[in-house]
């Protein structure tokens, strides 16, 4: 298991050391003979450690790192007696944090605070939440103005907005602000809009006015759109009206014993 050490920052570690083909920890206090700590940074080559560790009692030992040596994510020490195998061989792993180029990049000591911070500036989740944002272009929907609202960039087709705005195919390529915003749906019909207002601006699929002019070109008003309509209602194929067509059926002889339409 890695032991956790800040980034670039000189550190102390602590290990045991057991006698060779034993069990025990090497309490009689052994010397490092120069070349028998090394270490490895990313996994990089082998280089001799800085400093000798030193025995600290019963079989505990400690080695002082510099900060050149813990400037890397992950750092192995070895521990290996290249003379006569006075102790096992030992490995200590660390992993480093609190810098970019670690291997965890928050730094423990200041976590509470990048994170509890009320300042904007300062608060390392608040910081990352924007730059997300800003990937992806979330910064323009409330906060930060377009620089040309013709020119700004096309929703990507057949996304969740897209679709909002697009009627079959979710491609918005065509969207045009003067003609498809809610302000200009809105504007056909307001608030203040009467009955004939809605008439006049209905269209059918093909965009064609669903209001037929007369012969002078005059678009029928609402009251003469319904008495068309109910006149129409009462007319036969002859223009005779339905009425009409019930008087002259009534005139007509029955055998006898018949009932009329009307009786």
């Amino acid at each position: 298991m890695a032991i956790l050490r800040k980034y670039g920052v000189e550190t102390k570690i602590l290990f045991p050391l057991i006698d060779y083909g034993l069990l025990d920890f090497e309490a009689t206090p052994v010397v490092d003979a120069g070349a028998d700590c090394e270490i490895i940074k990313n996994e990089g080559t082998s280089t001799t450690a800085t400093n000798d560790f030193v025995h600290e009692g019963r079989g505990i030992y400690s080695l002082t790192l510099t900060a050149g040596e813990m400037g890397a994510a992950r750092i192995v020490v070895t521990v290996i007696d290249e003379v006569t195998k006075t102790w096992e061989d030992q490995a200590i792993l660390i992993e480093t944090y609190g810098n970019v180029a670690a291997q965890h990049s928050i730094d423990n000591a200041t976590f509470a605070a990048d994170v509890g911070s009320t300042a904007y500036a300062t608060n390392i989740i608040a910081l990352a939440v924007r730059k997300t944002m800003n990937e992806l272009n979330l910064d323009h929907l409330m906060k930060t103005a377009v620089s040309n609202r013709s020119d700004m960039p096309e929703v990507v087709n057949d996304t969740v907005l897209a679709n909002l705005m697009t009627k079959t195919d979710g491609d918005t390529s065509d969207y045009n602000h003067t003609l498809h915003s809610l302000e200009a749906l809105a504007g056909l019909i307001s608030a203040n809009a009467t009955p004939q207002d809605v008439i006049d601006n209905m269209r059918g699929t093909d965009g064609v006015s669903l209001v037929v002019p007369d012969a002078a070109g005059v678009a029928a008003t609402e009251a003469e759109v319904i008495a068309a309509v109910s006149t129409l209602a009462r007319t036969g194929a002859d223009n005779d009206t339905l009425e009409t067509l019930s008087d002259q059926i009534d005139g007509i002889p029955t055998a006898s014993g018949q009932p009329s339409l009307n009786d």
